[in-house]
Parts: C-alpha cells; structure tokens; sequence
C-alpha cells in the first residue's frame, strides 16, 4: 500500500542518514512512528473460510474491528445462484494480516487480529 511503501522509504533513509550515507535533506523531518506492544488471541484473532470459493474481503490491513462485524464474503462461481457466505469476527481488534490469494478452501486463514496489550501485561495470561 501507499503508506507501507512511505514507511518503507522513511526507514531506509533514516538508517542511510543513521550510516553516514546520506545527508541533509534527503532524510525525513518526520519523526518514526512509536511502536504498539500488541498480542494475539489465539481463540478470537482469526477468521478461516467456512467453505471452498472466492474471497471477498470487506476489510483492509489496519483497520480495527469489532466481534461480529462482517469481514469477508465468500462467493461460489459455480453455482451463481446461491447467495455469498458472510464471515464474521469472532473477536475485535486490528487487522493485522489479510489473505491476498482470492481463490480459498474450508479452512484457509482469511484475516489475523491483534489487540493492545496492557503495559502492565507480559502476555495475555499475564
């Protein structure tokens, strides 16, 4: 995406910069973002397809998400007439991965979530 590719940018010049390499303008004004201490729910952070056919995501990378919300249809080509599968979160956070292929089977991984984690939390158990 637009903005993965300026993050990208951004990093390689600020190390370039950090290097000795480059100078000056060239590196940006910027300041890097901070980083989010996230942690994934094992139960709650995926959505699998339900069944064979094509995805079609209703989300994208970055997006925060609540339980139940539609995240994806699956289409069946081959038989038009039945109408698409709706997946649903199952849990809520930010949408951290998202399948590319388009073509999917029972089973197949379609989205991951995260949530912040608590400062005060190693993991989610704690």
């Amino acid at each position: 995406t637009p903005d993965i590719l300026k993050m990208a940018d951004q990093g390689v010049r600020r190390l370039l910069g950090h290097l000795g390499v480059l100078s000056g303008s060239l590196i940006p004004e910027e300041p890097p973002m901070q980083p989010r201490f996230m942690w994934v729910d094992p139960m709650k952070h995926y959505v699998y397809a339900s069944e064979d056919g094509v995805f079609e995501p209703l989300v994208g990378l970055g997006d925060e998400v609540e339980t139940g919300q539609e995240a994806a249809l699956i289409h069946f080509p081959e038989s038009p007439e039945r109408p698409p599968e709706v997946c649903r979160f199952v849990g809520s956070g930010m949408v951290i991965c998202k399948r590319v292929p388009a073509r999917t089977r029972r089973g197949d991984c379609l989205f991951h979530l995260a949530s912040e984690q608590d400062e005060n939390l190693i993991g989610p158990d704690g």
